[in-house]
């Protein structure tokens, strides 16, 4: 009942996916990646999607979870709670939406997670097989220019697509398991116990969003810093309704 956020997790391996997409030059030629300007600026772009991806698990939790307690709150305030962590962690899906990779999105959608646009994968594009490397979307919100994506680059991405797999595996599991933990206790029972996972599940959130602020840029931080302040919000409501709840 306790989850343990997959935020943490993904975080790490997405940091040694990065250096595995990255140590090995192109075979042949000179890219813009194979120079110092453009080998940041990659690693920059994808640690950018791979950061929002691990968020949009976390919002992706607080949502189902808070779905199926909305349904069995017996408590009105606690009900009321949950309508509110659905819609906020709604809305950060749909901000954080555009820095993940497409591959990412598609994977949710097709997993049938809920997803703020129109839930239907995306065909792949002219001329592109399906097995071919995506267009990844960094924070300009523009597909990277495919001449930039050699094969040694992407056997790195290929590695990344791994370990979000990965996570959306676990993030899968997390929902399953607490549903089912929660799902053993009924009336008041089940209040406490929502509200002490979601205390939990807050305290995860918040320390991932910390330790992810100096690395995010531009807007994202932006995104990222409101959301520490909304998280730190959603913990205190939390603790409150605790305290109510139990006399």
């Amino acid at each position: 009942m306790w989850k343990r956020s997959v935020t943490s997790v993904l975080f790490i391996l997405s940091f040694a996916g990065l250096a595995m997409g990255q140590a090995t030059p192109p075979a042949s030629g000179r890219t813009e990646e194979a120079t110092p300007e453009g080998a940041a600026g990659r690693i920059g772009e994808r640690l950018e999607q791979h950061m929002a991806a691990c968020l949009i698990l976390g919002n992706q939790e607080e949502v189902a979870i808070s779905q199926f307690a909305e349904k069995r709150a017996q408590n009105r305030d606690v009900k009321r709670f949950a309508q509110v962590m659905v819609t906020d962690h709604t809305r950060a899906i749909s901000m954080l939406e555009r820095f993940a990779p497409n591959f990412f999105l598609n994977a949710m959608r097709e997993r049938r997670l809920t997803m703020t646009g129109n839930g239907a994968p995306t065909a792949d594009p002219p001329g592109q097989a399906a097995d071919d490397p995506p267009a990844d979307v960094g924070s300009s919100g523009r597909a990277s220019d495919a001449k930039n994506v050699t094969g040694e680059s992407w056997r790195g991405q290929g590695v990344m697509r791994t370990f979000l797999d990965i996570g959306l595996q676990t993030s899968e599991n997390i929902i399953s398991l607490t549903k089912n933990e929660l799902g053993q206790q009924q009336g008041e029972g089940f209040d406490k116990a929502y509200l002490g996972q979601q205390i939990a599940s807050h305290i995860n959130m918040l320390a991932g969003l910390r330790a992810m602020e100096p690395y995010a840029s531009g807007e994202l931080r932006t995104i990222v810093r409101q959301a520490i302040s909304e998280t730190e919000k959603h913990m205190d409501d939390a603790r409150n309704l605790m305290k109510n709840v139990q006399k």
